[in-house]
């Protein structure tokens, strides 16, 4: 039996240490220290590669990812005794074998599908019967050779119970979706977008009635906004406007809706002398906890125009109430 290096989520770096990477040379004879493997869809016919490979050892083969520790590395994940031979095998198909090394997993890709399946079936049924504003998950998929779940931040007792039924199989966070691909496609940089505007003095905000919502819970409402000057803006939504929960005095954010969104492109003119009502969505769920604390809060939202000007709108008071159960 032969053995290879493994991986854990409780050890995710390599158990052995990096060596050194050799230096390419040109065709004149000089070094060429640029580092472009990973870059640009560079990986792209690696990652095939890998992949054609693992689909004839669909037994063994779990999935393939990149990392950036001293340089671009792509891992290939599999099970079973043969890592050494899969390995050398696919040393000899990718075109940068010192960018590449195999690492062993505990759990093959069907035992992961049937955890993600049994998972999911059970996660679409509490979602079903949970009350309205109750958001219980944010999505799930194999990656890394775990279960990635990401569910609400109000789910404490289910990310709990999931993690003692299906142990290290699983990766449960709270609060914040996850990635599902063990390798992503490089992205082009983009500029830091602009800060936001005051809110116009010529658009009056204002909500329709008193807002309130259950800690780690959402809510919609309606932000009426009457224009009073004489120009025209076009606000560009998904169908609402989301809000943030922040600190009525610094304004540091606090909490807001967790989870994925749908992302059609639909615009409200704000016309002069009209007011416009705006759908808003209200989440009180925090990244580091079940939800946001119980007591006074404000909301703000981003108000997106199709010139490229974005404006916070001035805070709203909302009581985050507690939870029943």
């Amino acid at each position: 039996m032969t053995l290879c290096r493994s991986t854990s989520r409780t050890s995710p770096h390599r158990l052995e240490p990096n060596g050194p990477r050799p230096a390419r040379l040109r065709q004149n004879g000089s070094v060429d220290t640029s580092d472009t493997y990973g870059r640009e869809g560079t990986t792209t016919r690696d990652v095939e590669a890998i992949r054609a490979y693992g689909a004839k050892h669909p037994d063994e083969y779990v999935d393939v990812r990149g990392e950036r520790q001293d340089g671009f590395t792509l891992v290939a994940l599999f099970t079973g005794e043969r890592c050494e031979d899969h390995e050398a095998a696919l040393r000899q198909l990718v075109s940068r074998p010192d960018r590449f090394e195999v690492r062993h997993l505990p759990f093959s890709r069907a035992h992961l599908d049937a955890v993600r399946a049994t998972i999911a079936d059970e996660l679409r049924e509490r979602s079903a019967a949970a009350p309205p504003g109750e958001h219980v998950w944010n999505s799930i998929g194999n990656a890394g050779g775990v279960v990635q779940v990401s569910l609400s931040a109000s789910q404490e007792v289910l990310a709990a119970d999931l993690r003692e039924r299906f142990g290290d199989a699983v990766d449960v966070q709270l609060g914040r979706p996850v990635g599902l691909s063990g390798f992503a496609p490089p992205t082009s940089a983009k500029a830091p977008p602009e800060e936001p505007l005051p809110w116009p003095d010529d658009l009056v905000a204002s909500l329709e009635e008193p807002l309130a919502v259950v800690s780690g819970r959402h809510v919609v409402t309606t932000l009426h906004v009457l224009n009073r000057g004489a120009r025209t803006y076009v606000a560009l939504t998904n169908g609402h406007l989301p809000a943030r929960v922040v600190d009525p005095e610094t304004l540091e954010t606090v909490g807001g809706y967790v989870g994925f969104q749908a992302m059609p492109l639909d615009r409200f003119i704000l016309e002069p002398g009209t007011s416009t009502p705006i759908p808003l969505l209200v989440g009180a769920s925090s990244a580091t906890g079940p939800g946001v604390a119980t007591g006074i809060w404000a909301v703000v939202a981003t108000l997106r125009c199709e010139d490229a000007a974005t404006y916070v709108t001035p805070p709203f008071e909302v009581s985050v109430l507690p939870r029943e159960d």
